[in-house]
């Protein structure tokens, strides 16, 4: 078992040397330390909120707050109970060949509260968008990717940090989109929410 456990670690950082050393480039440089970070997206969000308040007006607070509450939740799990309970550290915490292109930061690595969270709110639409919005889906799994990979880009996570905030973030989302149907249709019978 502890060898599965000593592999894991190995891939871990040998994903995280191609992604961060390998795979730099001064345009990723300068790139990344925006796309990652959450206030860099404000206006998306801000459209996002506009654009279902004019097209789902009858539905606004049946949709918005599923999605708060999941974003909320993901949130609290990972920073409150599975970051203290890992305690890994972040790859820029322990090398100075690791040093991070943004604010190192205090906190612990295990999982990504940024992958955990725009995973949680991409995959709370794509399951509930209907089969003619997979443009869309693809779309909100790009933009999610893109922001867990700028974790690893930057050195603040471990690929394995972001594959398990997005997995956690994906079940989250799940739940959500669940939560919202069922309030949806609670208030609209036979509606579907978009």
């Amino acid at each position: 078992m502890q060898n599965i456990f000593e592999k894991i670690r190995t891939l871990d950082w040998d994903g995280l040397i191609l992604i961060s050393v390998r795979g730099k480039s001064p345009w990723l440089d300068s790139l990344f330390p925006f796309l990652r970070e959450q206030y860099f997206w404000m206006p998306l969000y801000l459209f996002g909120a506009v654009f279902l308040y004019l097209n789902f007006r009858n539905r606004f607070y049946q949709i918005i707050l599923p999605l708060l509450a999941s974003l909320a939740f993901a949130d609290f799990l990972n920073a409150r109970i599975l970051k203290p309970f890992f305690a890994r550290l972040r790859p820029c915490q322990l090398g100075s060949f690791l040093e991070s292109l943004v604010p190192c930061g205090s906190g612990y690595s295990f999982p990504s509260n940024h992958a955990t969270n725009h995973f949680a709110l991409s995959f709370f639409f794509i399951f509930l968008l209907p089969r003619s919005g997979r443009w869309l889906s693809i779309l909100l799994f790009f933009w999610a990717f893109i922001v867990a990979y700028g974790q690893v880009y930057v050195n603040l996570h471990f690929p394995l940090d972001v594959i398990a905030g997005a997995f956690v973030g994906i079940a989250i989302g799940w739940a959500g989109a669940k939560l919202c149907r069922y309030y949806v249709q609670k208030k609209f019978p036979g509606e579907s929410v978009f």
